[in-house]
């Protein structure tokens, strides 16, 4: 595991380094995957948990090399699955006020509940995949700071004498 203590490089409050965070979010798109391809969603659902877990290989690759131009792969799938939770979100939506008798005989007396919980994972889904989009730029971030050598870039100063000796300049 990478022991920076540099804050431009770390998440979750500076408490974790991003390197260290993008192997669990990469560990949960690969079970979100199996989850899509096995929950009774339309049938293109299946084919995007396997596209998913295609990217999901290629990025463990990535991230063990320590490369930043073939994340680029996994960040836009996981934009992606923010759009298609959107999508899924809204399909329900429309289908609980449209099809409000239908719902009921599918879910029983509990179909208000059952609803409103569907609603709440979604929400929470799509929340956690935009900070997962966000440790995922950083980590891209981290990755090019690497191969750049990991240097700090310093604002040059005018001045070579110490802070304390320095005299302004008066015009």
């Amino acid at each position: 595991m990478d022991t920076i203590s540099d804050r431009h490089h770390r998440c979750l409050f500076g408490w974790v380094h991003v390197s260290t965070t993008i192997r669990l979010i990469i560990a949960y798109f690969i079970l979100f995957n199996i989850g899509l391809g096995l929950l009774g969603l339309p049938w293109f659902s299946i084919y995007i948990g396997l596209t998913g877990l295609c990217i999901c290989g290629f990025t463990c690759f990535q991230v063990f090399k320590k490369n930043d131009r073939y994340m680029l792969p996994f960040y836009l799938y996981v934009l992606f699955t923010i759009f298609y939770l959107l999508f899924l979100g809204g399909y329900f939506f429309f289908v609980n006020i449209f099809y409000k008798e239908l719902v009921k005989q599918a879910l029983g007396d509990h179909s208000d509940s059952v609803s409103f919980i569907w609603h709440f994972a979604d929400i929470m889904l799509i929340m956690l995949h935009a900070w997962a989009l966000s440790v995922t730029s950083k980590c891209r971030k981290y990755f090019r700071w690497v191969a750049e050598g990991g240097q700090k870039v310093e604002l040059p100063t005018t001045s070579t004498a110490p802070r304390h000796e320095s005299k302004p300049d008066i015009f």
